[in-house]
């Protein structure tokens, strides 16, 4: 039963110089399945109890559908042309796991088969449709048999699907255990290690991508560097300045509370409008054509608009790129196009978002 288990742990020992395996041994939680008499009994079509007490807290099952556990020990799908599921699913408690998973697989097929390695939630919804492509050929390709399936993108994710699509798939086995990928792009702390451990920024980076969101697509941002002096979007994600990125990160959210459900009387080189501001980036504007028509009229014509928060004063919002600046006590704004256009708007007052 623990054959494939004991052979992973001795090949992961194997690769480490002497001075690495003589320090901190952190062992990953291993599962491992093989199709043995002792394993059949809790492999079945429906469900996996009784569950085994030596199994990981992660792997809280495993069943089969439309296939056999042959007497050689393996697992057998059968040919499914009545569009029959046809698998072998790894129930798992993604919570508990906190990482993603590496599956090793021991396999066989037919010379023309296909599988596929699909994510389910609890609901049984299609979370990923398919994660390798046909694994039997991209595998051949590749040169490996180990997968690994992000589990730390997909939250609700509660089964994971070895799905035979055509041919005969044949399973002798599988190991899997938790890695460590790529974590989530926290923009403060990459900056901060940026600044520790130096470096020339790619703009493949992802600290680069989410400057790049961040900051407006026009060259006066509306932001400031540390001295007051006026920086375009170049000089901020070519300074990479850890202080400015911190204040886009931290403040955005809090300006936005107080931005949501808002109006305002804008007066410009366009026409008079009212702007109201929604959750989730969303405007509304409706145009008012006379000075004295400042009253919001659910009958009249509106535009949706996007706008995005940049730090605690300035908003990107409509479709040239307006740039937005608020004065401090917040009743009045003053914004910018990229191409020089200016207009100022005042508070009108609040609505009620939920209508």
């Amino acid at each position: 039963m623990r054959l494939l288990q004991n052979i992973a742990i001795a090949g992961l020992l194997f690769l480490l110089p002497p001075q690495l395996s003589a320090q901190r041994n952190i062992e990953p939680e291993v599962f491992t399945l093989t199709f043995t008499e002792e394993q059949t009994a809790f492999t079945g079509e429906e469900h996996s109890d009784p569950r085994p007490e030596d199994w990981p807290d992660w792997i809280t099952g495993i069943n089969h559908r439309n296939g056999a556990i042959t007497a050689d020990g393996t697992w057998q799908g059968k040919v499914n042309d009545d569009g029959a599921e046809t698998g072998i699913n790894l129930l798992i408690d993604n919570p508990s796991l906190k990482s993603d998973l590496a599956l090793t697989l021991s396999f066989s097929t037919e010379t023309v088969s296909d599988f596929a390695i699909q994510i389910y939630d609890s609901k049984n919804k299609v979370v990923a449709v398919d994660l390798f492509g046909n694994v039997t050929e991209n595998s051949e390709l590749t040169g490996t048999d180990t997968y690994i399936i992000p589990l730390s993108r997909y939250p609700s994710a509660s089964r994971i699907a070895i799905r035979q699509v055509s041919g005969q798939l044949t399973l002798f086995g599988l190991i899997a255990f938790p890695v460590l990928a790529e974590l989530p792009a926290d923009t403060g702390a990459e900056m901060t290690m940026l600044n520790l451990l130096g470096g020339e920024l790619s703009e493949e980076s992802r600290l680069y991508r989410a400057l790049n969101q961040l900051i407006p697509e026009t060259e006066r941002s509306g932001l400031k560097g540390p001295n007051g002096e006026p920086l375009s979007r170049e000089e901020i994600i070519k300074s990479l300045k850890t202080e400015i990125v911190q204040e886009l990160s931290q403040n955005k959210a809090e300006f936005e509370k107080r931005l949501v459900g808002t109006e305002w009387y804008l007066q410009d080189f366009y026409k008079r409008r009212l702007a109201r501001f929604l959750p989730e980036g969303r405007m509304l504007q409706q145009h008012s054509e006379k000075k004295e028509r400042l009253r919001w009229n659910e009958k009249n014509e509106v535009l949706v608009r996007s706008y995005r928060v940049l730090d605690h004063q300035t908003v990107l919002f409509g479709i040239g790129g307006f740039v937005a600046t608020f004065n401090d006590n917040f009743t009045e704004m003053t914004y910018e196009t990229a191409s020089g256009r200016k207009g100022k708007a005042r508070l009108v007052g609040r609505f009620d978002v939920k209508k």
